[in-house]
């Protein structure tokens, strides 16, 4: 199942998520705001994307695309 499936299913888990609203825009919600949109009449228009990630699951992600920027770099230099 999809992140917007489960939402409109009522079973996505609590926390933040980002999502995109009928007019393209996106931004991010807590999954009780979320649920006050699936009470919209727009509410079959909007896409639920992804989780909003941790702080510490965002530092080891900066961390990996660091390691793997240097390591590129080592090859360019071969």
């Amino acid at each position: 199942m999809t992140l917007t499936e489960l939402w409109k299913d009522g079973q996505l888990e609590d926390g933040f998520y980002y999502f995109r609203l009928p007019d393209g825009s996106i931004d991010i919600a807590s999954e009780y705001r979320l649920i006050r949109y699936r009470l919209t009449k727009d509410a079959d228009k909007i896409e639920v994307l992804a989780p909003v990630p941790s702080y510490d699951h965002f530092v080891e992600l900066t961390e990996k695309v660091k390691k793997t920027k240097s390591s590129k770099n080592c090859w360019k230099k071969l």
